[in-house]
């Protein structure tokens, strides 16, 4: 710390390094105050460091700071993570602390909210300071729901968060929607989808370019999207399937909003063999270079794949195919579909590489002749396999 310089409590010099999680060394050499320091600097510790927020210590300190009339970081601050329970110790902290970063006119680009059921955003307090702070200058929004066992919440398109959409600054390029929502009766959700859409004026343009979305209800909340808005600038889509999906929700959101995307990654290895993997026809996505796709191990599955594959192989440049196998279930069983998609894949000119998982590979024997064929790696490698497509679009490793 210079000297002759005012300097901040050492306790909030070390809530400003917790949260910064920055290095040793790096602590040592910046002087956090210090008018010396220059603005790239302090943009760029803050830019690349979220500020996280899970529990009341945590949030009484960033509050500490806020408060501080000597800390020069606060419009610096770029990334935030609070995680939402009305339930917990730290409620009324975390509405403090929003309040200060809404007063303090700070401008984040990333905000990441972790709410505890969808009650929390229906909480005009939250959803108020939310929406102050999802301004013009956010690029990066990510709403995960943990929702209580045995609960049952209205879907996502009933919820406030639809005005999140509409609210969003003109800059927002990545939304990631991540819900563990009960399923509620078919009449009662299909009501409650029919009335939030009364009214709708005709779909708005919003520049997304990628968009994650993880749920149950699936199709009622694509239907919503399809007719609220349209994405052409939307290049990378994520879909976890975790209890149904129509295959008709599906391609009606591809035609009409989603018609630009460039890699599609859908994520239906916990579906089960009564739900069936829903056929979608994807000769029309003239963008498409690269599927990724996670599937149970059962027959009707694989005969839907083999068809959604065929769709679009004739312009395909990767394709990431990855079994989750159940016991009793053979791979041996589906060797003619194995070899089927085989033959159908060697033909494609464009295709540069097929990923699949070591015990699918003895089965792809004209592929591998072609030396196209590439390892699946690790655990979750489709999630990681996401996640490092989000890095690249935004230049980032630590996304």
């Amino acid at each position: 710390m210079e000297r002759g310089k005012p300097a901040l409590p050492l306790d909030i010099i070390d809530t400003l390094l917790f949260h910064c999680k920055y290095d040793k060394e790096t602590r040592q050499s910046c002087s956090l105050v210090c008018r010396s320091w220059l603005p790239f600097s302090r943009f760029h510790f803050f830019n690349h460091r979220a500020i996280s927020v899970p529990n009341r210590r945590e949030a009484t300190r960033l509050c500490e700071v806020l408060y501080s009339p000597l800390c020069t970081l606060i419009p610096f601050i770029r990334t935030l993570k609070i995680f939402v329970d009305p339930a917990g110790d730290h409620h009324l902290w975390i509405i403090e602390a929003l309040r200060l970063l809404v007063e303090r006119s700070v401008s984040l680009t990333k905000l990441i909210a972790i709410c505890r059921g969808l009650k929390d955003l229906q909480d005009t307090t939250y959803f108020s300071l939310l929406r102050a702070l999802v301004g013009e200058s956010m690029l990066s929004l990510d709403l995960l729901w943990i929702s209580p066992v045995g609960s049952s919440f209205l879907p996502i398109a009933t919820a406030p968060v639809k005005k999140m959409f509409f609210l969003s600054g003109p800059r927002l390029k990545h939304l990631s929607l991540d819900a563990g929502i009960s399923w509620l009766g078919d009449e009662e959700v299909e009501l409650a989808s029919n009335r939030d859409c009364e009214g709708h004026p005709p779909p708005e343009t919003h520049e997304l370019s990628t968009l994650s979305i993880t749920m149950h209800c699936m199709s009622f909340t694509l239907d919503w999207l399809s007719k609220a808005f349209v994405f052409p600038s939307l290049t990378h889509l994520y879909l976890r399937c975790e209890d149904r999906c129509d295959g008709d929700s599906l391609q009606r959101f591809l035609d009409t909003s989603a018609r630009s995307i460039r890699h599609l990654f859908l994520d239906c290895g916990l579906l089960s063999e009564l739900n069936g993997l829903p056929y979608i026809d994807l000769s029309h996505l003239a963008s498409l270079r690269s599927l990724h796709i996670s599937f149970p191990d059962h027959r009707a599955f694989i005969k839907s794949l083999i068809d959604i594959v065929s769709s679009t192989a004739f312009r395909l440049t990767s394709i990431v195919l990855l079994s989750v196998f159940t016991e009793g279930q053979p791979i041996e069983i589906f060797l003619g579909a194995w070899k089927a998609l085989d033959i159908l894949l060697v033909e494609q000119s464009n295709l540069k590489q097929l990923v699949l998982r070591p015990q699918l590979q003895p089965f792809f024997d004209a592929c591998q002749e072609r030396g196209i064929l590439v390892n699946a790696e690790g655990k979750y490698p489709l999630k990681r396999r996401w996640r490092a497509a989000c890095a690249r679009v935004y230049g980032s490793t630590e996304y």
